[in-house]
This record gives C-alpha cells, structure tokens and sequence, in this order.
C-alpha cells in the first residue's frame, strides 16, 4: 500500500488526517507509514474505545469522569 501511494501521489503539499480504533493493524504507526513524506499528518482514535481506557486510569478522580462521557 505505502508503495502504491508513493509511486501515484505527491503529499510533501498534503495534510493527512488518520481515524481508527486502536485494533491490531490500526495502530498510528501503520497510518505514519502510509502518510510517509507528507506535509502533516494527524492521527485521532475513536473515542468510543479512548473513554473507557481514560476511565479505568481515572478510576479514583470520580471528578473529572464526567466531561468525557
């Protein structure tokens, strides 16, 4: 795939913006090679699997589990 962009797109111009959940073969890693030699890349992960990970390393601040639902 990275060789395919790379032989039939310029993105030194291009920002990329990378989404996925997290899962095996999803990892930012495999976005920041696809986006290799592109102006910016941004990756975001879904939130639906973010905000239960943040939860359990929030577990004792009940306080501020309420914003992120």
């Amino acid at each position: 795939m990275a060789r395919y962009l790379e032989n039939h797109y310029d993105l030194r111009e291009t920002s990329v913006f990378s989404n996925s959940d997290g899962g095996s073969g999803y990892e930012r890693e495999v976005f920041e090679e696809l986006a290799l030699g592109c102006l910016a890349h941004d990756h975001f992960q879904v939130s639906y699997h973010v905000n239960p990970e943040l939860k359990d390393l929030l577990g004792l601040a009940k306080r501020l589990q309420n914003p992120i639902e």
